[in-house]
């Protein structure tokens, strides 16, 4: 069918023994029984709701870790705040990769979301990362 194959999310169980499972039934439509199928999907939404609570949750950590640099009463919004942290991490990265016995210079410490800490060097004294 032409619409499954531009359906990313279509997942496909490879069948085993040369059975088809197109008449298996999943979720809440394997009972039969009308409560049983209530009881299910309940369970399912609060299992989701328990998941993204806990996801928001970590988001939140996440945030809290991150330099404050969105005005108060704003927050980061979800890829906003991991575009910010592979940034973050990449500066302390490259700050951990001079030596212990050399000074790490003092315009690079600071963390700057918009320049990468290597280019705000001297040309001359720029380190590879």
């Amino acid at each position: 069918d032409e619409a499954d194959t531009h359906n990313i999310l279509i997942q496909r169980v490879p069948s085993r023994g040369g059975r088809k499972l197109t008449d298996a039934k999943t979720g809440a439509n394997r009972f039969d029984d009308e409560s049983k199928r209530e009881q299910y999907k309940k369970s399912a939404c609060d299992r989701e709701r328990a998941r993204m609570k806990d996801m928001n949750k970590s988001y939140a950590q996440l945030r809290d870790r991150l330099p404050g640099l969105k005005p108060p009463g704003k927050r980061l919004s979800k890829i906003e705040s991991l575009r910010l942290a592979i940034k973050y991490i990449n500066h302390l990265k490259y700050l951990l990769s001079f030596p212990p016995d050399q000074r790490v210079p003092p315009q690079i410490v600071e963390f700057d979301p918009t320049t990468e800490a290597w280019n705000r060097l001297p040309k001359s004294s720029r380190k590879r990362n």
